[in-house]
């Protein structure tokens, strides 16, 4: 298949031959993904604009929007950006990573992918994933976290375990937290 595209990120017009994409789904993925336009097309696998524009607007699978969304993290510098993709999308389908695996072809819903893409956007502009998703483990515990708390880390539990072992030797009953945040 021969298409004509427009390069957005090399700003000029190039053609690209079929090896260049194993099948249709790579060309609409690429679309998808905004890397590039379709300006003509000779559609010599048979398949006809209605058809293209029908796989074009179908919903978008787990696994492209995974896709996507690690992306657009990783093009803004957002550190660790495949497993900030997963997080928001199991904390949008409320499933466990297997899930994500096993069912990565399956289509999201247009709300699934429209707050997927929009938490996206948010740890973007800055918000902590944390925040977005309202929760933090500390200390083997699930936290509800907002941006009115401060969010646990992992040193603060060393300090804690340090802590709790002082507290045991000393027989210490109580323990005064007093302005450490």
């Amino acid at each position: 298949m021969l298409f004509m595209m427009y390069q957005k990120s090399k700003g000029q017009q190039e053609i690209v031959e079929e090896d260049d994409f194993d099948s249709i789904d790579k060309v609409v993925e690429a679309v998808k993904l905004e890397m590039v336009e379709i300006i003509k097309d000779d559609y010599s696998l048979g398949l006809t604009e209605a058809e293209f524009n029908a796989l074009y607007k179908r919903k978008a699978r787990i696994q492209e929007a995974l896709r996507k969304g690690t992306i657009e993290l990783k093009t803004k510098g957002i550190e660790e950006p495949k497993m900030k993709a997963r997080l928001l999308m199991q904390y949008i389908l409320n499933k466990p990573r297997e899930y994500l695996v096993i069912y990565d072809k399956k289509e999201l819903t247009k709300n699934e992918e429209n707050k997927y893409f929009e938490n996206i956007n948010k740890l973007v502009n800055g918000i902590p994933l944390q925040h977005i998703t309202h929760q933090q483990e500390f200390m083997k515990m699930n936290f509800y976290v907002d941006n009115n708390v401060l969010i646990p880390r992992a040193d603060t539990e060393i300090l804690v375990e340090e802590v709790i072992q002082i507290a045991k030797k000393t027989n210490a009953r109580k323990i005064l937290d007093m302005c450490t945040g």
